[in-house]
């Protein structure tokens, strides 16, 4: 009985599961030469149902566009999982997106 209850523990610690992946529109055509792939993460941690981050969303956006300071941020995609643990769990968001330069992008459509 005592090592199937460990391997319950072991078992349930270990579990993850993805919730969700969606994928932004594509506002600017481009090629790959003016982009460049981009990546950001955060997480929350909540404890038998009780939260203190809830703006980790936010915070993964702000990281997100701090990796482009000279251009668009473009073709998002966003992946939410959970990571569960004994009586409390992770969420976390992992966005992707393309930089693209704007300069390069105006030179070429005033061509």
């Amino acid at each position: 009985m005592k090592i199937f209850l460990m391997l319950t523990i072991l078992y349930v610690n270990c579990m993850s599961s993805i919730h969700q992946f969606s994928q932004s529109d594509v506002l600017m055509i481009q090629d790959y030469t003016s982009s460049k792939k981009i990546e950001s993460e955060s997480e929350q941690f909540t404890f038998l149902g009780f939260v203190y981050d809830t703006n980790y969303v936010e915070q993964a956006v702000e990281k997100l566009i701090e990796q482009c300071p000279k251009g668009e941020v473009d073709k998002i995609g966003t992946v939410f999982k959970t990571e569960l643990g004994i009586l409390s769990w992770t969420n976390k968001i992992k966005l992707t997106g393309y930089c693209v330069d704007s300069n390069l992008n105006s030179k070429e459509s005033k061509k």
